[in-house]
């Protein structure tokens, strides 16, 4: 569990870091530092959570069930990401008439942010990640598709057993 922790923690920690290089860079504009700052507020923010839920998690955490509009959730992970992987292309496609979905806006996020990081993470050196969302049917499909070595049989199996890496010390990369 420990492991587990740990890698939720290191993901927002990476964007922080990659965020405090931009903040010491002179050529960054006004506009950016404000934009870097938010990042890192949002971040900061995630960990809090993130470290909330494991305190709680001996405890039955009761979801924030609400209508939400998914894309902004989409986008605020995408952008935190693109500090991080600036040497991977992220493509999305994100229909405009998006139904809302109902769930806990923080467990929607992290959810995004963990298929969004492993796929990053699955790509060596300059790649691809492409993001997509769109109503089927009755409900709404968020497609994350990476150029990466895909997954034998045997970790398809595993990747849904809580805390399950492939990562050498269950650590995240970054």
């Amino acid at each position: 569990m420990a492991a587990g922790v740990a890698h939720e923690i290191r993901n927002p920690l990476g964007v922080m870091s990659s965020a405090v290089g931009l903040l010491k860079e002179a050529r960054v504009s006004a506009d950016e530092r404000r934009e870097v700052v938010e990042l890192l507020e949002r971040e900061v923010n995630r960990l809090n959570h993130i470290v909330s839920d494991t305190l709680t998690l001996a405890h039955t955490r009761i979801s924030e069930r609400r209508p939400l509009v998914l894309e902004p959730l989409i986008r605020e992970v995408l952008d935190s990401l693109a500090l991080r992987y600036g040497d991977v292309g992220v493509e999305s496609a994100i229909a405009p008439d998006l139904p809302l979905v109902t769930g806990d806006p923080l467990q929607v996020e992290q959810v995004i942010w963990n298929l969004t990081e492993n796929a990053l993470a699955a790509i060596k050196g300059s790649g691809r990640l492409s993001v997509s969302a769109f109503a089927q049917d009755s409900m709404v499909v968020l497609r994350v598709a990476d150029t990466g070595c895909g997954m034998t049989a045997d970790i398809r199996e595993k990747v849904f057993q809580p805390f399950f890496t492939t990562r050498p010390g269950g650590q995240a990369s970054g």
